[in-house]
């Protein structure tokens, strides 16, 4: 199973990420839009500047709360291996937040809708984060756990570097329709639109493509134990090993009976080994005999 999942992550590898990356480049825009339309909004809902910053307040809660939201939804064992919905859900939650947001003529209503799309962009950004670990700890899981992490760390400055594009350029989309001053309409439609519609394209993607499995602990102890095994018994130069011989496939073919005759003839061996060690001593005795006698002769001949 592990091998399947890991062929499949590795096909998709390089379409997840570009994904995530996008996400996270609308997540940015869509995070910075709002600055540059205060004075707009403020001027639409009838509020002062200080009024209409209380939307950045409201945000900042449903942002925190989004976070733990996505927390516990990627731990739970029914929403964890659906991240990609997840994804797809909190895409189309914020464009329909950005889409909508110059419509609301009451401050607080628009404070209510900006958090709950402060939510989804919580969720979004605790989602991606742990979806790109997942990727590359899937495709990597023959890999010690502490080399998967530097492995999958240029994945995730990958997705800060396009979130801080993103917000660089939402000032920019905004600002060219506010400094216009064509539109007969309001003028945080068409930017506000435009944002949102970027966010569709995500969406649609996260629905298509296939999941990152969330692995476990007891994948990586499962592929630690077949690099041991094959350590073990394909000639590596382990300096301890410890193989239970009755359950390694080499000796499975082998009766328990053989096994437990040539245990009881190491015990006899191990037994016999002190009579041995006597019979050693004794030819060194008739050794030291003999030298004594040689040497005798020696002085005969001598004389």
């Amino acid at each position: 199973k592990n091998e399947e999942i890991r062929v499949l992550m590795k096909r998709f590898k390089w379409r997840l990420v570009a994904l995530y990356c996008y996400s996270f480049g609308c997540l940015g825009i869509a995070l910075a839009s709002l600055g540059p339309a205060l004075p707009h909004i403020a001027k639409k809902t009838n509020s002062s500047l200080r009024q209409a910053g209380t939307i950045f307040t409201a945000r900042s809660a449903g942002y925190a709360s989004g976070s733990v939201i996505g927390g516990i939804a990627t731990s739970n064992n029914k929403t964890k291996d659906h991240g990609n919905l997840l994804i797809c859900t909190c895409m189309v939650a914020v464009a329909i937040g950005t889409i909508c947001a110059p419509f609301f003529n009451q401050i607080w209503i628009l404070g209510g809708f900006i958090c709950l799309q402060g939510v989804a962009m919580g969720v979004l950004d605790t989602a991606g984060n742990l979806l790109i670990l997942h990727l590359i700890t899937s495709i990597n899981l023959n890999t010690p756990q502490q080399d998967t992490k530097s492995q999958s760390e240029p994945y995730l400055q990958s997705l800060h570097f396009v979130f801080a594009l993103g917000a660089v350029a939402a000032p920019v989309i905004v600002g060219v329709f506010l400094g216009a001053q064509r539109f007969p309409i309001n003028p945080l439609i068409p930017p506000f639109g435009i944002i949102g519609g970027l966010c569709i394209p995500a969406a649609i993607f996260a629905y298509i493509l296939p999941s990152p499995p969330s692995p476990s602990k007891n994948d990586f102890e499962r592929e630690e134990r077949k690099k041991t095994e094959k350590l073990n018994f394909g000639g590596g130069n382990s300096q301890n090993p410890t193989v239970d011989m009755e359950m390694h496939p080499l000796f499975l073919s082998e009766p328990k009976s053989n096994l437990s005759e040539s245990r009881r003839r190491n015990s006899e061996r191990k037994l016999r080994f002190p009579e041995v060690k006597d019979g050693f001593s004794e030819a060194k005795e008739g050794f030291s005999e003999s030298k004594e006698g040689f040497s005798k002769a020696k002085e005969g001949f001598s004389e």
